[in-house]
């Protein structure tokens, strides 16, 4: 019998065979196989009860618990694509939504990347927001992960194309850097972003200073501040809060503004400028594209194997010159 091996076919048997076990642990939370099932069933329900339609995407904005692995089998048994949201990103910057590396993740690539060389060609499809910082990550090995994907990309033998689809910052923008292989080509599509540090984590590290001086001298903020002093004790009680929920919201604001102007500085034609980037091509052009660089790749990587051989050859006639002469000398 021919059966898929689908996630929904997995959780499935899992809920027939072991229904009344524990399946899943979210801190103090425990969720048999069955009782997990069910909450993925009724998300499906309840997204086609809010109109979602077979090939919709449904975006997910959650910290890594019992919910987002629910979304995974869910979205799917509502026929649906799942798009998984990065939390640490700004509402502007989740308009281009950026994936991010986790340790698995990392080592995963860097085996992928190995696994290829000498083998056949790599296309890589970056949307890369970096590595992930977090202390559990670094415990986990982040960095040196991370490093050993550079370590693949340096000893790559083959074509290797990285394309920037959405965004490219971080670490990323480092260990798929043009200078660690010269068979490695890095393009972007028009429209996309290149930069060591994206434009959100910069506004909110970066620039905090300057995020903050900003917002307090919002118009609006001091014109608050003016009422305040102005008011008996009473009144500036109430309207204290209110300033520091009017803060709040200003910030935010501030954030995405200055996240906007440093991604409109650091943007894809700047990393060209400075060397990053090999060109920059129109999304259109981007399937013919790949193709021909595949094809320049392997034509490359030939003329340097014969370059490799021819070499071998030379070595290996000296080699038997220089046996040749000790076995005249000694005879």
């Amino acid at each position: 019998m021919n059966v898929p091996l689908t996630p929904l076919r997995f959780l499935r048997y899992a809920n027939d065979q072991f229904r009344n076990k524990i399946g899943v642990v979210c801190g103090s939370e425990r969720f048999t196989y069955s009782q997990t099932s069910d909450r993925c069933s009724r998300l499906a329900g309840a997204l086609a009860a809010v109109g979602a339609q077979p090939g919709d995407r449904v975006a997910f904005l959650s910290t890594n618990c019992h919910r987002l692995l629910e979304a995974y089998y869910g979205v799917l048994e509502a026929e649906c694509v799942l798009l998984p949201l990065n939390i640490r990103l700004s509402a502007q910057e989740l308009g281009w939504t950026a994936g991010t590396l986790f340790p698995q993740s990392s080592k995963k690539v860097a085996r992928a990347i190995n696994a290829a060389s000498n083998n056949r060609p790599i296309v890589m499809l970056a949307n890369l927001s970096g590595f992930d910082g977090s202390p559990e990550s670094m415990r986990r090995l982040q960095l040196e992960y991370g490093a050993e994907i550079g370590r693949a990309v340096v000893n790559f033998r083959g074509p290797i194309v990285f394309c920037v689809v959405s965004r490219y910052h971080g670490g990323a923008y480092v260990v798929f850097s043009r200078a660690l292989n010269e068979q490695l080509e890095v393009v972007a599509l028009e429209g996309t972003y290149a930069s060591v540090i994206g434009g959100a984590p910069a506004a909110g590290v970066v620039f905090a200073s300057e995020v903050e001086a900003r917002t307090r001298k919002d118009p609006r903020l001091q014109a608050l501040e003016q009422s305040i002093a102005k008011a008996n004790k009473e009144e500036q009680s109430r309207l204290r809060a209110q300033s520091n929920e009017l803060f709040r919201v200003i910030h935010s604001e501030n954030l995405g503004v200055m996240a906007e102007e440093f991604d409109r500085i650091h943007n894809v034609h700047r990393a060209l400028k400075v060397g990053a980037l090999n060109k920059i091509i129109p999304p259109a052009n981007l399937r013919p594209y790949l193709i021909d660089a595949i094809q320049r790749g392997i034509a490359t990587e030939e003329e340097l194997e014969v370059e490799r051989l021819g070499g071998d050859h030379v070595r290996n006639n000296l080699v038997a010159l220089g046996k040749a002469h000790d076995t005249a000398k000694a005879s």
